[in-house]
């Protein structure tokens, strides 16, 4: 039996026995979600996740770590990133694909990471051999302290976008990159690790609405779980989960602009697989 095939019958032996436990699958729902696709009206419920930390780096990037979870279970941990500037090293530590707790070691260095994102490393370091029990030392932390307020300069480069996109999003099973006109929403299915990049690219005197939203199954209600808004001219919003199980959750990149276009972009991992490295 292949390593991949292995994966998802464990994954689905797990959802039979304990749909808590992640790997959970929903009747009706096959195969990979479709990030194109509409996926209905805006959300209408918030669903208030568990903030652990919060870090605000010299480039100007505000960067969220929540916790899926409640304190006492093992951690699922997802990250949330908004900047209105250029963000070289950030991006630099997201080009290595780090734990979430390898992202706050190499950004706050000298400052104690908090249990949950350590605990929730050893887990996905367990279960994936590109990670180590105690976090790896990126390239990048040595250069934090540079002040760079640079515009990030979206507009009318979708190809620096596109290679912005590229160096950080993870290589999974799914893909998706353009640009969009108008409200539009896409969606992942119960994926480990999938990972959402949007920029602003056209001028209007309102931000455009930009979140991360969630819903338990494709009947269930989407409900916000992340607001990255407003978000202006060249301003960038990013959220990622890279860890050890599927969710139990479906998540989705919702964007409602005041007229005019974004370049928004995604990765993810198949959802049923629950395999870290295939």
């Amino acid at each position: 039996m292949s390593l991949s095939a292995f994966f998802r019958m464990q994954c689905a032996l797990a959802a039979i026995a304990v749909a808590a436990a992640g790997c959970a699958s929903q009747a009706g729902e096959t195969g990979p979600a479709d990030f194109a696709a509409d996926t209905g009206p805006a959300a209408t419920a918030v669903d208030q996740p568990r903030v652990v930390a919060q870090v605000t780096t010299d480039e100007g990037a505000r960067i969220t770590f929540y916790n899926e979870r409640a304190a006492g279970d093992d951690p699922v941990i997802s990250v949330a990133i908004a900047n209105a500037t250029a963000t070289p090293v950030v991006d630099a530590v997201l080009a290595q694909q780090p734990s979430a707790l390898e992202l706050f070691v190499a950004l706050q260095p000298g400052r104690v990471a908090p249990d949950e994102l350590v605990r929730e490393h050893r887990l996905l370091a367990a279960a994936d051999a590109a990670y180590t029990p105690e976090p790896r030392v990126l390239t990048a932390a040595s250069a934090v302290g540079s002040n760079v307020v640079e515009s990030f300069a979206c507009a009318g480069n979708f190809d620096g976008w596109l290679a912005a996109f590229n160096a950080g999003a993870p290589l999974l099973d799914g893909k998706y990159a353009a640009t969009n006109i108008g409200a539009t929403s896409g969606y992942v299915g119960y994926a480990p690790k999938f990972y959402f990049d949007v920029c602003r690219v056209t001028a209007s005197p309102f931000g455009y609405i930009v979140r991360t939203e969630r819903r338990s199954n494709a009947s269930a209600a989407w409900a916000v779980f992340d607001n990255g808004s407003p978000l202006g001219l060249n301003q960038r919003y990013r959220f990622f989960r890279n860890t050890f199980t599927c969710s139990s959750f479906q998540y989705r990149l919702y964007v409602e602009p005041f007229g005019g276009s974004y370049f928004r972009g995604a990765t993810w991992a198949d959802e049923w697989s629950c395999a870290i490295t295939l």
